[in-house]
């Protein structure tokens, strides 16, 4: 798997995440508690490793616009951590809960689609295939540290 397989692998985890838990009614606390700390945990070990690896590198090449993209895609990850927080601090049996669920989705899923396209584009342009290659290793591996720890 190349760092970007890994990338959309990760996307594809987090959007059926969100799919199954947008199946829920309000009469399933129980699984959307579970399955809201499978979200975090799902997005917090993926923007994490994503921003010490893939942006850090590229914020650190001379491309001014590949720098900007970096800074704007670290603001989504920011808006999509908000939008998480106020998930977790809404009631489970309320109607809000589906509705601030479909805020987070929509930030997520339109931060991933641009990821794919602008900020996969500059890497593709920018990095080495050894880069590349390093990058995904440290993905890997930052991941695997994150689900290897304690969650609570």
């Amino acid at each position: 798997m190349d760092i970007y397989e890994k990338i959309l692998d990760d996307h594809h985890n987090i959007r059926d995440t969100i799919e199954e838990l947008m199946e829920t009614d309000n009469s399933q606390i129980e699984k959307r508690m579970r399955m809201l700390k499978e979200l975090e945990r799902l997005l917090v070990s993926h923007t994490n490793s994503e921003e010490q690896t893939l942006y850090q590198v590229l914020s650190e090449t001379n491309d001014k616009e590949a720098r900007a993209q970096v800074r704007k895609s670290r603001k989504e990850h920011d808006q999509a951590n908000e939008k998480l927080e106020t998930l977790k601090n809404t009631s489970m049996d309320s109607d809000l809960f589906l509705k601030n669920l479909e805020d987070f989705k929509e930030i997520i899923e339109a931060h991933f689609d641009e990821e794919e396209d602008e900020i996969f584009d500059f890497a593709k342009e920018l990095l080495s295939k050894e880069d590349e290659h390093l990058i995904e290793e440290e993905l890997e591996d930052m991941e695997e540290d994150t689900w290897n720890r304690p969650y609570i």
